[in-house]
């Protein structure tokens, strides 16, 4: 079988590492042929990237509802026609806008790794950007039901939200499979929280991921005296503003701005509780990274992370933003060694549950089903 999977680059995130994961973990089966599609030189996964079929291809479609619309996908789609895969899974908007322009045989797959906003029933009053994705959606959603393209959704709460948004004739090409990890290369043994407490949070420094409500509970602590240090892996616009709210909590000392990382593994092994305060959250990969390196989980609900995360039970899901609930948790963790141990067991079982190995068995019998 020839799989090709294409996403637009290969800076760091979650649907960038787990693409890499996925080509890595499909090329160890027999008789499969794996080759993985950039539009972009734009990579910070060099040392993964290595150990792929990795092509760059030059590729951009940008519809104009003025008629000024920009496109060259005439590489691609000579390089789709060389090769002939028999399925071709694509990675977010911009793959999903070029691949609408290509012509193939292929059984196409298209990764739900959020839901993706282009696709959103549109409310007055409009903006600029609601009538440019409105026109960009025709495009794609006319593509996905001339060529039946098949769904790949990675929690129930972005499949109820592809059940809404995609035309009743592919309803029944939606797929539910979680996402899955390396779990061997984040796995370390579960270990008793020591008093300093270690706080860890990875995410890009955007309002999404809500970094600030992490940096108010480590100031919340301490001034609970609660002895304790916030790492945060990741960069992003909002970073220098970050800094300044941490100085202005006078907790600078007790804030490390890691920027991103490669050694991502070896800075979780360390910590001692995983704090993740993104605003909504599809999945949570860096959730199951988090339990696979032995640290208890305290979240906010993101909706998504749902599907992971049994309250009091693998972790704690904190259902509204508030600042108490979560140190709460945290103290309640620190002094309970016991109940911290017996958490952090159970998500990294849970966490295993998740292992890429897994996810491709599920992905190529979903690849072989669609093809026979």
């Amino acid at each position: 079988m020839k799989i090709l999977h294409i996403i637009p680059n290969l800076l760091k995130g979650g649907a960038e590492r787990l693409v890499l994961d996925i080509c890595i973990e499909l090329q160890t089966h027999d008789n499969i042929h794996v080759q993985l599609i950039t539009f972009s030189e734009s990579n910070e996964y060099r040392e993964l990237t290595n150990k792929v079929n990795h092509h760059v291809v030059t590729s951009r479609f940008h519809p104009s509802i003025s008629g000024k619309s920009s496109k060259d996908v005439k590489d691609l789609q000579i390089y789709i026609s060389n090769f002939k895969p028999d399925v071709i899974h694509s990675h977010l908007w911009e793959s999903e806008m070029v691949l609408s322009q290509i012509k193939s045989d292929a059984k196409w797959f298209s990764h739900f790794h959020d839901n993706m906003s282009q696709l959103r029933k549109i409310k007055l009053p409009f903006s600029k950007k609601d009538i440019t994705d409105s026109f960009e959606k025709r495009m794609v959603l006319k593509s996905y039901s001339n060529k039946n393209v098949n769904f790949i959704c990675i929690s129930k709460y972005t499949m109820s939200y592809a059940k809404k948004v995609l035309p009743k004739p592919l309803l029944r090409n939606i797929n539910l499979i979680h996402n899955g990890i390396d779990f061997d290369h984040f796995y370390s043994p579960v270990k008793a929280i020591k008093a300093d407490l270690t706080l860890i949070n990875i995410g890009s420094f955007v309002k999404k991921k809500n970094q600030k409500l992490a940096i108010e509970i480590v100031a919340h602590l301490i001034k609970n005296e609660i002895s304790c240090e916030l790492i945060l892996l990741g960069d992003g616009p909002l970073k220098v503003d970050l800094i300044e709210y941490a100085r202005q909590l006078n907790i600078s000392d007790q804030v490390q701005f890691m920027g991103n990382v490669d050694n991502v593994a070896k800075h979780l092994s360390k910590a001692s509780v995983y704090l993740h305060t993104a605003l909504s959250e599809p999945f949570g990969l860096v959730l199951l990274e988090a339990m696979a390196a032995g640290l208890p989980v305290v979240s906010l609900d993101g909706k998504g992370n749902r599907d992971i995360i049994k309250n009091n039970i693998n972790g704690y899901i904190i259902t509204n933003q508030s600042i108490e609930s979560f140190s709460r948790a945290i103290i309640n963790l620190s002094k309970e060694k016991e109940l911290s141990i017996n958490i952090a067991k159970k998500g990294q079982r849970t966490a295993k549950k998740y292992d890429i190995k897994n996810y491709g068995k599920q992905l190529l019998k979903l690849y072989k089903e669609s093809i026979s």
